[in-house]
């Protein structure tokens, strides 16, 4: 039996990510969809099975009183996920 797979386009990623807790979600995946997102933006193959390459935060890990105050609810609400991240890239 022929089994169809349809693939997500990229706007039904893009909500998927956006409310995703990525490091949590996609714990055992995170490192090769990262690894996609920058071979299809960079255009150079990604080793993502490196253990050297690893995921990194663009904020502190722990936020001080500042960083709360700047950022308010908006905090809460996407600090596990790569919102910010898929803006840029998509």
């Amino acid at each position: 039996m022929f089994y169809k797979m349809r693939l997500p386009n990229d706007d039904e990623m893009r909500q998927v990510l956006m409310i995703s807790k990525f490091y949590e979600d996609f714990k055992t995946y995170g490192k090769f969809i990262l690894g996609k997102i920058e071979e299809h933006n960079a255009k150079v193959p990604v080793d993502f099975r490196n253990a050297k390459i690893t995921i990194a935060h663009i904020m502190p890990q722990t936020l001080n009183d500042e960083w709360k105050t700047m950022l308010g609810k908006i905090m809460k609400k996407y600090i596990k996920n790569i919102c910010i991240i898929l803006e840029i890239s998509f």
